[in-house]
């Protein structure tokens, strides 16, 4: 077997394989960790692998056992994974160098570190240990199946582990050669001066020729314009990119988009979607419950259950966020119902049992207080369910998203139980988390597609000549060396043993050599693209181009080309190839209509309609909105959200007048209930007023509240009122299509008139209700009171409960702050009802009005009762769709 090495042949390479010369079969290219790989094989020294966060939790019970005072005390004590991940690099970075193997000094902090390797438990091995294990299997006498091993770096700047496996493999009789640098022609060229000064430090002027030549671009996006446009100019000719960054995203967008192969670069991100699935399982284990990790979890293009079941689950939480309220009952009652519904008569009760318990277990949250942690088993089994859940989900298909969160749920399992404490902490819990998906995953739709285009992430990777290479995203600081963290005593000691740490200038020199392999082995061009801004960092200089300072000063910049450019000419000479470009037709943005043409099958939405006091208020506001929303059932999309503060007050003041008022009218008497009742609510129903940061809204609202119900039912008393019913609903036929249904927060009566309504509202101020009522356009309470009476209407009013005011029009029995209505809730209701005709009438004509736009009172119907208020627009989601709202903003 013939092996190609180099240090960062692990990944990608160019060439994939050793040239015609050797052949392919029985010849490999790799890096260190392949070629352990290969030798563990031959030497049967393979076996499981042991995953990093598992190691970490070993190495963790290790230095726990540690007694006395180790130098890491203090740290281990405020973080204790963070230091164990910290002192475990320390430890297998010793390894490399032979600690332990050749021997183990204990000066200053490595007789702590070699005091933790004694103890129990074991340690699963990491790299360093595998590699040293082949080294002793072939210091032995063993031999491999390897014939030949041909270096891409020189042999002195090797790593040290590294090294003395070389030499390992070379005493068992390995030949080790040196892929020489192939010499490429001594042409007069940009390129070639480079190279040469590379190679000698001679300087010789640029030219600006084409060979060599900086792209610089204010934008990342305009560099991958500039580039695919470059390559589709000649899209036979075969081209090299290294992608530093390890993700072409941005440029394969591009080449796409011109017809050429994609490189499919993507790194390993611990971002990626499913993988949130570990985190979020955890997060919503805690007390306080936290409803935006929950919706978060349920909102998932894959969900932990059916997605129409997660919708239900998220829509109550978005209407009361917390588990246990109303709505939320009712969501997992509609579940029900449709499990069986979709079983049939036939359905199996124990199957449907169950799915119904899998599902619950994802959304039980809120049961372990972060002070007292969360019990091991609990904590394995959060992991097993999520492993479970990316084995159903993928249904063997070998999903690599999903075969990655199995891994980690996995090993997380693992690693919980190797650490083996009684109970986890948060912060302990979301570092092995953090641990257990920092390998992340790729980019699933990131496939290199074939064709000419060729991709690397380390220039260290391009082991032959390359007729042209593009250095995407070359700019600073690139890659450094790795410091030291030994003293001079416990270095002295190491050398003294035997024990070689690599020097820090012996890392930049392979730093550095990486980088001039990237520019020697280009054969006709390199081209190194620079971006001016990035969206987060002002990016800097690249090392590499400090260091051709000497070449390239005194060039008058020949060998620089400016992306932007291409925006403005057309045809832009960049690298020895004329890009053409042409100047497109704009097209202006569309403009705000006011009138829009309906289709005929609006009349079937308008005839199956039932209003609510809710699309009222819309109809009135804005035609075309109701229209959107409310007939054909047009939504903003499927994200959902948090309720405000303001909201969360109002429902929880609903809830407890639901509680408190029902059989009892004692104003102190409802205080104290509702005072008893409030934590349970909030839990339920207003969850985020748990959550730290909030301390101060929940103080104002565990006061607040009671109080505010407690002066209702003291006005109530001295006007001779009783509640008799809350959060009721009714629902009425007006005739001539009109059928209206609402829910209604309050019913009072004093025992001889008809019913009256109270509507409670949580605000800031009570300006908008009492201007609303002045105005003659609380169509709420117009609609409510018609509800209870359709013939003649019941007085109704709006409590406001920051403000502890009932407010209703003059003359009515119920208010304590009267306003002059512009007319009463009667007229109200006839005006409502003559623009729902008018409006409706409207619709079914083919014809919408968006009343925000200008030029829209025109299309207004004459017959309408209540004319649209001022500000249509404040709170519509559809403001893009009627154009109100430019589609640039």
């Amino acid at each position: 077997m013939n092996i190609i090495f180099g240090l960062a042949a692990d990944g990608r390479v160019f060439p994939e394989f050793p040239g015609s010369d050797d052949g392919v079969v029985g010849s490999l290219v790799t890096g260190p960790l392949g070629l352990i790989n290969v030798l563990e094989l031959q030497l049967g020294l393979s076996e499981p692998s042991t995953t990093t966060v598992v190691r970490i939790a070993a190495w963790h019970a290790k230095m726990s056992a540690v007694p006395g005072e180790p130098f890491w005390a203090s740290s281990f004590e405020k973080d204790p994974w963070a230091t164990a991940r910290l002192i475990l690099s320390w430890r297998d970075a010793l390894v490399m160098t032979g600690w332990g193997r050749v021997a183990r000094p204990e000066a200053g902090r490595l007789a702590d570190i070699a005091l933790a390797e004694e103890t129990e438990p074991n340690l699963p091995h990491g790299l360093a240990d595998r590699v040293w294990d082949v080294i002793a299997t072939l210091e032995a006498g063993e031999t491999s199946e390897i014939t030949s091993i041909r270096l891409i770096e020189d042999r002195e700047i090797l790593t040290p582990g590294v090294a003395r496996l070389i030499d390992a493999l070379e005493a068992s009789g390995v030949e080790i050669g040196q892929i020489a640098p192939q010499a490429l022609d001594p042409l007069q060229t940009d390129l070639g001066c480079i190279q040469k000064y590379l190679r000698d430090g001679s300087i010789a002027p640029l030219t600006g020729d084409g060979t060599f030549v900086e792209l610089q671009c204010e934008t990342g996006l305009m560099a991958a314009e500039a580039v695919a446009e470059w390559l589709a100019v000649d899209p036979d000719q075969s081209t090299v990119i290294i992608v530093p960054d390890g993700d072409s995203g941005l440029l394969d967008q591009m080449l796409a988009a011109r017809g050429l192969p994609s490189l499919g670069i993507s790194y390993r991100s611990p971002f990626r979607g499913a993988l949130q699935v570990l985190s979020l399982a955890f997060s919503i284990a805690w007390r306080p419950l936290d409803p935006r990790k929950l919706i978060e979890l349920l909102i998932l293009p894959r969900p932990p259950m059916r997605r129409w079941a997660a919708g239900l689950l998220a829509s109550a939480l978005a209407r009361e966020p917390g588990i246990g309220g109303g709505s939320w009952q009712r969501a997992w009652e509609r579940i029900e119902e449709r499990l069986r519904a979709e079983a049939g008569e036939e359905g199996d009760e124990d199957e449907i049992q169950n799915i119904l318990l899998r599902w619950q277990q994802w959304t039980d949250g809120g049961r372990f207080h972060p002070d007292d942690g969360i019990p091991i088993d609990e904590a394995v089994s959060i992991c097993r369910r999520v492993g479970q859940w990316a084995v159903d989900l993928d249904a063997g298909n070998h999903d690599p998203l999903l075969m990655a969160v199995l891994s980690a749920a996995r090993a997380l399992a693992d690693a919980i139980e190797t650490l083996n404490n009684a109970t986890y902490s948060p912060l302990l819990i979301e570092r092995m988390i953090d641990q257990a998906i920092a390998d992340g995953a790729p980019d699933p739709d990131a496939e290199p597609k074939a064709g000419n285009l060729r991709g690397v992430i380390n220039p260290a990777a391009i082991w032959s000549p390359a007729h042209r290479i593009i250095w995407w995203d070359f700019v600073g600081p690139g890659e450094r060396p790795v410091h030291l963290p030994w003293t001079e005593e416990e270095t002295a000691s190491l050398h003294a043993a035997g024990c070689e740490p690599e020097p820090i200038d012996m890392a930049a020199t392979r730093i550095t050599n990486a980088w001039h392999q990237g520019v020697l082995n280009a054969q006709e061009q390199l081209i190194l693209v620079r971006s001016a801004h990035d969206a987060e960092t002002e990016p800097v200089t690249h090392p590499l181009l400090h260091w051709l300072d000497p070449i390239l000063d005194g060039s008058e910049l020949k060998y620089v080309a400016r992306a932007e450019d291409l925006l403005s000419e057309e045809s832009v000479q960049v690298a020895k190839r004329a890009i053409p470009r042409r100047q497109l037709d704009t097209a202006s943005l569309p403009v705000p209509i006011p009138a829009w043409a309906l289709p005929a099958s609006i009349a079937s939405h308008l005839d199956a309609r039932r209003e609510s006091a809710t699309s009222f208020e819309i109809l009135v506001s804005c035609q075309l909105r109701w229209i959107l929303q409310h007939v054909v059932g047009l939504r903003p999309g499927s994200l959902r959200e948090i309720p405000k503060a303001p909201l969360l007050f109002g429902n929880v003041a609903h809830e407890l007048s639901a509680r408190g008022f029902i059989g009892e009218s004692d104003p102190e008497k409802i205080r104290a209930v509702t005072a008893e009742s409030i934590d349970e609510v909030i839990e339920e129903i207003a969850a985020p007023l748990l959550q730290p940061g909030v301390s101060q809204e929940l103080a104002f609202a565990k006061e607040r509240i009671p109080d505010a119900l407690a002066e209702l039912a003291q006005i109530l008393r001295d006007k001779g009122l009783s509640v008799s019913e809350t959060e009721l609903s009714r629902e009425a036929d007006f005739g001539h299509g009109l059928k209206v249904s609402s829910r209604l927060d309050m019913l009072v009566h004093d025992g001889a008139s008809d019913p009256r309504i109270i509507d409670l509202k949580w605000s800031g101020t009570s300006k908008y209700r009492r201007d609303e009522i002045a105005e003659g356009r609380a169509i709420q309470l117009a609609t409510y009171s018609r509800l209870i009476n359709p013939e003649g209407g019941v007085p109704a009013g709006y409590y406001m409960l920051n403000q502890r005011q009932l407010i209703a029009e003059s003359g009515s029995p119920i208010a304590t702050v009267p306003v002059e209505a512009a007319r009463n809730l009667g007229e109200t209701w006839s005006a409502l009802v003559e623009s729902w005709k008018a409006w409706s009438d409207l619709a079914r004509a083919g014809q919408a009005v968006a009343t925000g736009v200008e030029g829209a009172e025109a299309h207004v119907p004459p017959d309408v009762g209540i004319q649209p208020n001022n500000d249509p627009c404040g709170f519509c989601d559809f403001q893009r769709l009627c154009r109100v709202r430019s589609l640039d903003r």
